[in-house]
């Protein structure tokens, strides 16, 4: 792993357990490091896949040396772990669509893993260890995510503030009332205050 994304890695782990305890600023944090990283995954993967075509713009690569196999799976591991973040960043956030990109990401990162740990036992090379690495650190947060109810998380996040957590419930229940999503605010600006 590069200097950076371990950086991004780290502060978004400790984002995520900040958001989980109400850590006030968590919320901006979690967003901000998470789609970075999201963003630095998807377009290393990119750049790696048609690097030959992107000479141009980066010099001499590398990344020339790499056969077809290699560069494939550096571009869906690349995918997968952008959506699996994305979608860790959506359900954290109690955003719509998190499912989704988090069951896509979660399958494609599936794949590269089995292809990619094939091929380690097979020819015993580095080249996939890094990506197996990056899979199971962000694939089993994004699984651990996946397997956890809205419902279960609105729980355990929102447990020592009850309106809070009942008025969030009722929202996801019924999310194109946005009067419920209204009385959500209202219940989060009350909590802060509290705080305060």
């Amino acid at each position: 792993m590069k200097k950076a994304e371990i950086i991004l890695s780290v502060c978004g782990i400790a984002a995520l357990v900040m958001n989980i305890f109400l850590i006030p600023g968590a919320g901006l944090l979690t967003v901000l490091t998470l789609m970075t990283l999201s963003v630095y995954y998807f377009y290393s993967g990119y750049v790696i896949y048609f690097s030959n075509k992107l000479r141009i713009f980066f010099g001499k690569e590398s990344n020339q040396n790499l056969n077809l196999l290699q560069k494939a799976a550096t571009f869906a591991s690349g995918i997968g772990l952008s959506l699996v973040l994305v979608g860790i960043v959506f359900k954290i956030q109690f955003w719509s669509g998190a499912k989704l990109q988090l069951n896509i990401g979660l399958l494609l990162l599936l794949l590269v893993f089995i292809v990619g740990l094939f091929n380690y036992i097979k020819t015993k090379s580095d080249f996939f260890i890094s990506i197996i690495n990056r899979i199971v650190l962000w694939g089993g947060i994004g699984l651990l995510f996946a397997l956890t109810s809205d419902a279960d998380l609105v729980q355990f996040k929102y447990r020592n503030h009850p309106a809070l957590r009942d008025a969030i419930l009722q929202a996801l229940e019924h999310p194109n009332q946005s009067y419920l999503w209204d009385n959500v605010q209202k219940e989060r600006d009350k909590m802060y205050e509290e705080k305060e």
